[in-house]
């Protein structure tokens, strides 16, 4: 009987045991994770719009601008709204680096007001972006800058 008792124990430890370390070797090669609050972005967006713009743009406004740049990151595999994105993980996973071009992200933003009509001006739309760029950085959330083969100038061009 007693040995059954040992026995039992010695599993349960065990698999307690291999638990533990199976999770923690898992999440110290996993980057940690920044939450994009869309309240607090756009808080901190309203702080700092020009006020030009801020006489065009409302809460709303300024809120859908954010939630399509959010939007972008997500189609490019830079972001997931919480469930389960193939690409997202992927890239988290693997320590894969994802790159958008900043102006990928005004074009995707730009099409889709395009598409629906919205009277948002371009100049907006820019500054509004920058400004998510900038929370998106406060908050942990962007790696560092790469250089693209498309943006390295050719040091035999002299112009």
């Amino acid at each position: 009987m007693i040995f059954f008792i040992a026995v039992a124990v010695v599993i349960i430890v065990g698999s307690a045991a291999g638990s533990w370390w199976w999770v923690t070797t898992r999440l110290s090669v996993t980057e940690g994770a920044a939450v994009y609050d869309i309240e607090e972005a756009g808080d901190f967006a309203a702080g700092k719009l020009p006020d030009e713009v801020n006489q065009r743009l409302n809460r709303d406004q300024l809120t859908y601008l954010l939630d399509l740049h959010l939007a972008f990151f997500r189609r490019a595999g830079m972001a997931t709204y919480g469930g389960v994105d193939e690409i997202a993980m992927t890239a988290a996973v693997t320590g894969e680096t994802v790159v958008a071009h900043e102006d990928e992200a005004v074009d995707f933003v730009l099409q889709h007001l395009h598409d629906t009509n919205d009277p948002t001006l371009p100049v907006d739309v820019v500054v509004v972006l920058e400004l998510s760029n900038q929370y998106l950085a406060s908050i942990g959330a962007l790696g560092p800058s790469v250089v693209l083969d498309s943006d390295a100038q050719d040091p035999s061009d002299s112009n």
